[in-house]
């Protein structure tokens, strides 16, 4: 099955410099309502001192990584309201995941938003489903990219467990300028995140965001570590502390990534291949 690439046209205008921001924030599991209470002026106090384009939030930014049909929200649920709302009350673009139930009671999929500063969204179901953690039992993957598009950018969502496979990350004549993955990723196994953005980073010749969660739940602990890499495969950005929540802020450009695609063209030597879902 062919990639699926969905553009959206939410400005004609080129924005050449996007200001990102990482909210490395905790969750309070099973519980979005006091996740969100408690987040929220964490987000308003960043926003209303610095300048942002697109906020990244977590994977099951609200609830938490656990595994049960409870842990599943409608669309139209408390998670996604709350991004709409805050990406129209303060002008922002918002990009989170929630496990939204589908079709059957006790079936889901975990899927990303990307919330416009109009209230109007995109979404990405994550195609690699994480069998270790259970994810299995009550997830089902999607079957398609989603490369959405946002002041000139065109912007690839991922989340998570899709760091590890390559192949669905392959930028195919250059469809994306960057990609934002949104994840629940445990420090034990936080080693490897770091070389994979940046390999994914610098194959595809893109801007690479990998927002992690930080706090503890019944199982694992998670220390953040979030990265943005650009291109060259190099971290950029810097950290803003406000109270025990970090965020992690970086200034990208368009121009300056087709420049440096323009003078050292590899992924026209690159490999053709067909995915078969």
């Amino acid at each position: 099955m062919a990639f699926l690439t969905t553009f959206v046209g939410y400005y004609i205008k080129m924005k050449d410099i996007l200001k990102i921001a990482i909210c490395e924030h905790d969750i309070v599991r099973g519980d979005a309502l006091a996740t969100t209470k408690m987040i929220e002026p964490i987000i308003a106090q960043y926003l209303e001192s610095n300048e942002c384009d697109i906020m990244i939030l977590t994977e099951f930014f609200s609830l938490g990584f656990h595994i049960g049909k409870d842990n599943l929200e409608d669309q139209d649920g408390l998670s996604l309201t709350w991004l709409k709302k805050m990406a129209t009350d303060y002008g922002v673009a918002f990009v989170a995941s929630i496990p939204i139930r589908i079709d059957k009671p006790d079936r889901g999929v975990n899927r990303a938003f990307f919330v416009y500063p109009d209230g109007k969204f995109n979404f990405y179901d994550k195609r690699h489903i994480f069998a270790p953690g259970g994810e299995r039992e009550y997830i089902s993957p999607g079957t398609s990219r989603e490369i959405l598009h946002f002041e000139g950018w065109n912007i690839l969502l991922q989340v998570c467990y899709d760091l590890r496979f390559p192949v669905w990350s392959r930028s195919v004549d250059s469809e994306y300028d960057f990609v934002i993955n949104v994840a629940n990723w445990p420090q034990q196994r936080i080693s490897v995140v770091d070389p994979m953005v940046r390999t994914r980073a610098i194959e595809n010749q893109a801007y690479y965001a990998f927002s992690n969660r930080i706090g503890s739940d019944e199982i694992c602990v998670y220390n953040g570590n979030s990265l943005i890499s650009n291109y060259l495969g190099q971290s950029i950005g810097e950290r803003i502390i406000i109270g025990e929540t970090n965020f992690l802020s970086a200034e990208i450009s368009l121009s300056a990534l087709k420049e440096y695609n323009k003078k050292f063209p590899v992924k026209g030597d690159s490999d053709n291949f067909t995915l078969n879902i």
